[in-house]
């Protein structure tokens, strides 16, 4: 009899424990990020990030970097509009989503691209993404890695066009 609640407190223990590590690892992100896609490209060429973030925390979250291992650079950026003959592209040092708030990343306006791609980017196909992120004034950084779907350019698109204005503050 001993023996058997032994044993039933241990398997308690280890599924309390089990479900407090599950439970962390996805209520502990200060980050939602949803609907994440990139751009179709060639070898070599650009392409562009578009996703949904929500920030969850009640401090702002500032997005460092976005990358993948399926392309050799990446910048955060700002352009007017890559879809309607927008060809200025300038660098952002970073991007701050408030506390609370959400932000849509498309082919215009605040966002990320993926540059140098090491092989054809086709629809449908699947690419991992890095986001890196601080909270608030905690200055050790945070990676979400999260799967994209290669989808087609949309009309008028033309990364291979872009220039580089100044980097904005």
């Amino acid at each position: 009899m001993g023996r058997k609640i032994v044993v039933l407190v241990a398997v308690l223990i280890a599924t309390t424990i089990a479900y407090r590590l599950v439970s962390s690892s996805t209520s502990s992100s200060p980050l939602q990020i949803s609907g994440v896609t990139v751009t179709a490209t060639a070898k070599g060429e650009a392409s562009v990030v578009s996703l949904q973030l929500r920030n969850r925390t009640s401090s702002p979250v500032v997005i460092l970097s976005v990358s993948s291992p399926s392309t050799r650079t990446s910048m955060l950026e700002y352009d007017a509009d890559m879809c309607r003959g927008g060809t200025i592209v300038s660098p952002l040092p970073n991007i701050e989503i408030g506390a609370h708030q959400e932000m849509r990343w498309t082919t215009s306006g605040v966002g990320a691209m993926l540059m140098r791609s090491r092989g054809n980017l086709r629809p449908g196909d699947v690419v991992t993404l890095r986001v890196v992120g601080q909270v608030g004034l905690d200055t050790h950084t945070r990676t979400e890695s999260v799967s994209a779907t290669v989808v087609p350019q949309p009309r008028g698109l033309q990364t291979s066009v872009m220039r580089m204005s100044a980097p904005r503050q």
